[in-house]
C-alpha cells in the first residue's frame, strides 16, 4: 500500500521564475504524491482566478500563466508526484456562493462550464480540491456540473 501525501502550494505556480526548476526538483524529490495548487477562486461572472490573477476569462485561458503546462507536466514526469489537484476556494472568497448563483442560471452555468473546460484543455492536471469555508453546503445540496476533461 502506498501513502498519499499532499502538500498545499502556491509560490512556484503563481509566477514565472528562473528559481522554479529548483524548486520544481525537491517538489519531485520531496515525497509528496499529490500537489494542491491554492488558490483557484470564481468570480461572480465565472472568471477564474489563481492567486488573484485571472486564468480563464470568457472561456479562454489566459496567457500570462503559459509556463504552467510544462511545469505541471514536468512535476509529475518524475520522481514521488503523481497526483496535481486545483484548490477552488479559501476563507474570506466567495467561490462557492458564486458557484452556486452561476449553476441556478442557464447563461450563468454555460460561463462556468465553459472556463472550467478551459482550465482543464489547457493544464495536465487531475482534478479539485474544494476548500468550501464560507457556503458549508454539503456536497450533496450542490448542483452537480461535470468540470471533468471533455
Amino acid at each position: 500500500m502506498s501513502l498519499n501525501v499532499e502538500l498545499y502550494t502556491s509560490g512556484l505556480f503563481g509566477r514565472n521564475l528562473p528559481s522554479n526548476q529548483a524548486q520544481l526538483t525537491a517538489l519531485q524529490q520531496s515525497g509528496f504524491t499529490t500537489i494542491v495548487l491554492w488558490t483557484l477562486t470564481v468570480e461572480s461572472d465565472g472568471t477564474l482566478l489563481y492567486n488573484n490573477i485571472p486564468i480563464v476569462e470568457s472561456g479562454s485561458f489566459v496567457n500570462t500563466y503559459n509556463y504552467l503546462p510544462e511545469l505541471i507536466a514536468e512535476l509529475t514526469a518524475t520522481g514521488s508526484v503523481k497526483n496535481v489537484l486545483f484548490s477552488i476556494g479559501a476563507w474570506g472568497v466567495n467561490a462557492f456562493q458564486n458557484m452556486q448563483k452561476l449553476l441556478s442560471d442557464p447563461k450563468g452555468k454555460r460561463e462556468l462550464r465553459q472556463n472550467f473546460n478551459a482550465l482543464a484543455a489547457a493544464l495536465p492536471f487531475n482534478g479539485y480540491d474544494f476548500d468550501d469555508e464560507s457556503l458549508y453546503q454539503p456536497v450533496a445540496k450542490v448542483p452537480r456540473v461535470a468540470f471533468w476533461r471533455p
